[in-house]
């Protein structure tokens, strides 16, 4: 029995981006899929070795390389911000994003 293949729309769905990134990963050799005609598959164990292969390491907080996290008030993020020349209507979402 021939397992079942997934069309970039599913693969788009399971990995939660859009389907022309799915097709940009295949044309550029990066996820494994198959063609028949202009139809696009891919099989379920090449989208796991997909994401084994893009796995980023996993690193618990405060203990890459010794670096502690430290928490900023609202008044260095508020510096940082402007420092950076962020558009005041950008600063001001970040803020709500941020609680601030």
């Amino acid at each position: 029995m021939v397992k079942a293949l997934l069309s970039p729309k599913e693969v788009a769905d399971i990995l939660s981006v859009t389907p022309g990134a799915v097709r940009n990963w295949v044309r550029n050799g990066q996820l494994r899929a198959y063609k028949a005609g202009r139809l696009i598959r891919v099989r379920p164990e090449d989208v796991e070795a997909f994401l084994d292969s893009n796995r980023s390491a996993q690193i618990s907080p405060g203990t890459e390389k010794g670096v502690k996290l430290r928490d900023y008030s609202s008044e260095e993020i508020a510096a940082f911000l402007d420092e950076d020349r962020i558009p005041s209507d950008m600063a001001e979402r970040l803020g709500k994003i941020l609680g601030l």
